[in-house]
């Protein structure tokens, strides 16, 4: 999903996006898929698409990033 949202097969996904009220970083196509699918933004269709974003990115099943996380 990154890679066609971004339009690119390496370096970060153009469309993630900061959250500042949470402190982390969140899927901008998951929060508009039109926008950052299409090009161009259209709510009514974002309420379909959201939920086969959801499927492909798998949201909320854990991460799939290529880290190793130690501790400090």
């Amino acid at each position: 999903m990154g890679v066609w949202a971004s339009r690119r097969r390496s370096g970060a996904c153009a469309a993630l996006e900061w959250d500042e009220a949470e402190s982390r970083y969140r899927c901008g196509v998951l929060r508009a898929p039109t926008q950052h699918l299409l090009g161009s933004q259209w709510p009514r269709w974002d309420r379909w698409l959201r939920p086969w974003v959801q499927r492909q990115i798998a949201a909320g099943q854990g991460c799939d990033a290529a880290l190793e996380a130690t501790r400090p």
